[in-house]
């Protein structure tokens, strides 16, 4: 602050001419967590008056810890644009801060849990046992008429993150409905053990309407142990998956073992022309013709 006045008292031009970058400074005294230097930026018009200015302000308050300067903000109408902070939660050990947003800003539980089971998910083993500690307690503290929405949203976050345990807790402990879309994140994870524990829990339909996802998200990954385990707990794979992984640029394992690996689904003619046609728009050239010889030689495996 003592610098911010030294510079205006020798006739430096704080705020810059450029209206576009005026949240810049205002970001910048939020992030430093002293409120006096907010109050001097929102002396300027300019800024008081620029709302992105006041979103990108909240949410470096909330990135830097300052529950303080958060809080300010909050005061000095600093509304809506506060409801995306919980993404910018520096750190789930932050229980200030989380307490803040909870209670302080008044923010939804149900869509804090989601946001940061998003962000901080399979992170590592302390960090989720701290994440399910702390949905625990925004669990506790949801308001019973939670948005059904943001509530699925958390059950996806975890299981895309691989987080089996709090999955379960927010299943079993919560009653939050698992539905069948959360398998693709499961996949994409290479958590089998949270794989396996949905598979059993989700209906006939559901899986079916979501096995070529699962499979394409696997393969993406080059994930041939989840690729096994999918087939393992009853999941099959169809032509869409098939073709999905030669247009989306699979490692050449995956795209081997889905068209011929055990259980492979028999195949057409036109099924592998079409492939063929898919590989020249979407592969490097030399790419390319390495899949091309592959997939032409499967041509005497049509039925």
């Amino acid at each position: 602050m003592a610098k911010l006045h030294w510079l205006q008292a020798r006739g430096v031009e704080v705020v810059p001419p450029v209206p576009d970058d005026d949240w810049l400074l205002l970001a910048a005294a939020a992030g430093s967590g002293q409120v006096a230097a907010v109050q001097f930026m929102l002396q300027h018009d300019d800024i008081a008056e620029n709302l992105h200015a006041w979103y990108k302000a909240m949410t470096a308050a909330v990135a830097s810890g300052s529950v303080e300067t958060a809080a300010y903000l909050r005061r000095a109408g600093c509304g809506a644009e506060v409801e995306d902070a919980w993404a910018a939660a520096p750190s789930l050990h932050d229980a200030d801060m989380l307490g803040w947003l909870l209670k302080g800003a008044r923010l939804d539980a149900a869509s804090g849990a989601a946001a940061l089971t998003a962000r901080w998910a399979g992170r590592s083993a302390a960090m989720s046992a701290k994440l399910m500690e702390v949905v625990r307690w925004l669990g506790a503290s949801a308001d019973q008429s939670a948005d059904d929405c943001a509530l699925g949203d958390v059950v996806r976050a975890a299981a895309a993150g691989g987080e089996l345990g709090l999955t379960r807790y927010l299943h079993e402990e919560l009653g939050i409905e698992l539905v069948p879309s959360v398998l693709g994140g499961a996949a994409r994870s290479g958590c089998e053990e949270l794989v396996e524990w949905l598979v059993e829990r989700i209906n006939e339909r559901g899986k079916e309407r979501e096995a070529d996802r699962c499979y394409l998200s696997a393969a993406l990954n080059g994930d041939l142990a989840m690729l096994r385990c999918l087939q393992r707990v009853g999941m099959r794979w169809g032509p869409k998956a098939m073709l999905s992984v030669v247009t989306c640029q699979v490692p050449s394992s995956a795209v081997q073992w889905i068209w011929g690996g055990p259980g492979a689904p028999p195949f057409s003619r036109q099924l592998v022309e079409e492939a063929l046609r898919a590989t020249e728009r979407a592969w490097p050239e030399a790419r390319a013709q390495e899949l091309d010889a592959w997939l032409s030689g499967q041509l005497a495996n049509v039925v």
